[in-house]
Formats: structure tokens, sequence, C-alpha cells
């Protein structure tokens, strides 16, 4: 069975971001937004160096990934500075109960134990964020970000097409494929 999709390639971030949302707002189905992963994955599922986002956009071995959202990011690092807390916390709280500490002892060590926990949780949210931002930089280097959007008629691809150089996407192109 043939796949339609649309294709194009982004040299922002932002504007990856802000076309899904439009996508999304004009009747496209998340589940048929892709973008590609990391450049090692990709060249781990090819076999072999990319240098060229829109070659690799071409080639059907390319992998792809599910889109993360702004919110799903924030959600990320929330969690990354609450979980160490709420860990930290709950553990002293039993050690203390089991230790027979104070409440007012119990309260400082949980207050203490929260805050290092919270600081390695930001840390952590720190190396990813950079982590991501060289893979953005790096793929941005080789030619962009890489966005699939599959349409269901020419009518679909239009609206596609339209929305992607609404937001700066370039190397916009229609594609015909076929199912593995």
């Amino acid at each position: 069975m043939a796949i339609r999709e649309v294709v194009a390639l982004f040299d922002d971030e932002e504007e990856l971001f802000n076309t899904i949302d439009e996508l999304e707002g004009k009747g496209f189905d998340r589940s048929e937004i892709s973008v590609m992963p990391t450049i090692d994955e990709v060249e781990e599922a090819v076999g072999h160096k990319v240098d060229d986002m829109y070659v690799a956009t071409n080639d059907p071995d390319t992998p792809r990934s599910f889109p993360l959202d702004h919110a799903s990011w924030g959600d990320a690092q929330g969690v990354l500075i609450a979980a160490p807390f709420l860990a930290g916390a709950f553990a002293v709280t039993i050690m203390g109960a089991v230790n027979d500490y104070t409440v007012m002892q119990t309260a400082l060590t949980v207050i203490v134990t929260g805050a290092v926990g919270s600081v390695f949780g930001y840390l952590i949210m720190q190396f990813l964020k950079k982590r991501h931002q060289n893979e953005v930089e790096r793929q941005i280097r080789r030619g962009g970000l890489a966005m699939w959007v599959h349409v269901r008629d020419n009518a679909h691809a239009r609206r596609a097409i339209r929305i992607f150089n609404r937001h700066h996407a370039h190397d916009v192109r229609f594609k015909m494929g076929h199912n593995a």
C-alpha cells in the first residue's frame, strides 16, 4: 500500500514545535506526525554515516520518532526536580520514625535531604537539556530538523505544505512510498 507524506526540514526547533501545534490545530492527528530521532540512532539503523538530512529523509530505512511537545518537556523537568525531593523526604521520614527523631529533627532532615535531591535532579535536567540542544544543533548543521506528515489526499498534502511554508521550513516536498 502506498504511503503519502509531506516531508520538510527546519532550521529552528521552535518553528518545528509551532508547526506541530498548527498541524494539530488544522486537523492533523499527532500520530500522523513524526520527526527524526538522534543522528546516532539513524546511523545505526541505516548502517552508514549520515551527513545530509535531506538524503536521510528520502531513505526508507531512516527511523522516525514521535515528537515531544513543550508540555512534555516541562513535565519531565518538573519530575526531575520533584522526584528526588520526594524520594529523599519519604526516606528520611521513615528513617526518623524508626530512629525516634523528634518532629523538628525529621523536618529539618527532610528539608536538607529534599534540597540535595532537588539539586541533583536539576543537574540531571540541565545535562539532558544540553545534550538535547547539542543534538538539535548537530542535525541543523547537517541540513535541518526533519519532520514527516502522513497525508490522506492531495488537499491534505496541500494544507500540510502551506503550514510548513508558513513556519519557514525548507526542502518541503510531497513523497509517495510503499509500506514495508
